[in-house]
C-alpha cells in the first residue's frame, strides 16, 4: 500500500533543482541539463511524487513515436523508500503510455530495481555494465559541439525506431564525432564525463571514433556498453576501463524492438535508452 497522502503531478522545470539533489542523493551522474533535456522533450509524461504536497520522488517518459518508449530517473528520496512510492509512480508512468498505445516500453534497471519491474510486467532483454575510467576530477566539463549534427539512418536500424529529435537536442549538449554515417558523443557529467552515444556498421570505425572522442578530456569518463556487443566490451578493456555497476535492459509491451545490438558501442542514457 502506497504511503498516505501521496499525490502525483506533472513535472515542470522548476522541479529540476529537485530531482538533481535526489540524483546526487544516489549517486547519479545526471546535471542540469540532462534533466532540462527530458523535462522539455516530454513535459506531460515526467511526474512528481507528492506526500502532503512536499515532493518526494520522480520519474520520467520519453517517447519515440508510438513503436518505443523509456522510463527513466525513477528516484525516490531515502526518508520515503519502501512506502509503495516507487511502484505507484511506476503504475502511472506505464498508464500514461499505455494511453498513448505505445507498443514497447523499455528501462534500464539495477539489481534492486529488476525484482520490481518484473513484477509489473518487465521482463529481460539483455544485460550490460557500466565502465568507468579514472582521471582528473576537475576536467569533467565538455564543450558542446557547434555545428549541426546530421543524424542518418544507421541510428534507427541500430537503436530500433527514429529518435533523430531526440538525438538532435542530445547532440546540442555533447561534443560529437562523425564519420560518414557512423557517430558518437561525449557530454558532461556530475561525476565523470559520459561516453554515448556510439554507433557504427564496423567496429574499427568505433574505436576510431571512441579514441577521438576520449582525446577531449582528462577526466573521469563513464560509458554503458551493451553486454551482447562483445567487441564493444573488448574496447572498453582496450581503453582502460572497468567494469563498476551491472544493468540490465528490460521491456514490457506488445512486441518487442530490437534493434541491432552489433551497432552499438555506447548506450545514449539508462534513462533515455
Amino acid at each position: 500500500m502506497v504511503a498516505e497522502g501521496f499525490t502525483i503531478r506533472e513535472m515542470t522545470t522548476g522541479d529540476v533543482d529537485f530531482g538533481l539533489s535526489l540524483g546526487e542523493m544516489s549517486g547519479w551522474n545526471q546535471v542540469r541539463t540532462d534533466w532540462l533535456r527530458i523535462v522539455n522533450y516530454e513535459p506531460q509524461g515526467c511526474f512528481v511524487g507528492m506526500i502532503n504536497r512536499t515532493p518526494v520522488s520522480t520519474i520520467t517518459t520519453t517517447t519515440y513515436g508510438t513503436e518505443l518508449a523509456w522510463i527513466g530517473m525513477m528516484l525516490v528520496h531515502p526518508d520515503y523508500r519502501r512506502q509503495g512510492i516507487a511502484s505507484a509512480l511506476m503504475k502511472h508512468a506505464i498508464a500514461w503510455l499505455d494511453e498513448r498505445q505505445i507498443q514497447c516500453i523499455k528501462l534500464d534497471a539495477t539489481p534492486a530495481g529488476a525484482p520490481v519491474y518484473e513484477q509489473l510486467g518487465f521482463q529481460n532483454e539483455w544485460n550490460f555494465h557500466r565502465y568507468s575510467r579514472e582521471g582528473e576530477p576537475s576536467e569533467t566539463f565538455v564543450e558542446a559541439t557547434s555545428s549541426t549534427f546530421e543524424i542518418h539512418s544507421i541510428d534507427e536500424a541500430a537503436f530500433g525506431v527514429n529518435r533523430s529529435n531526440w538525438l538532435q537536442r542530445l547532440a546540442a549538449d555533447s561534443h560529437a564525432e562523425t564519420y560518414d554515417s557512423d557517430f558518437g558523443m561525449l557530454r558532461s557529467g556530475r561525476l565523470a564525463t559520459y561516453l554515448g552515444p556510439v554507433i557504427a556498421e564496423k567496429s574499427s570505425t568505433a574505436e576510431a571514433l571512441i579514441g577521438q572522442l576520449l582525446a577531449k578530456t582528462n577526466g573521469p569518463v563513464f560509458w554503458d556498453v551493451p553486454g551482447p556487443n562483445a567487441t564493444a566490451v573488448e574496447l572498453a578493456e582496450q581503453f582502460g576501463f572497468q567494469q563498476v555497476r551491472p544493468l540490465t535492459r528490460m521491456w514490457r509491451g506488445k512486441k518487442l524492438v530490437p534493434g541491432l545490438v552489433e551497432h552499438q558501442f555506447a548506450l545514449a542514457s539508462p534513462a533515455t535508452g
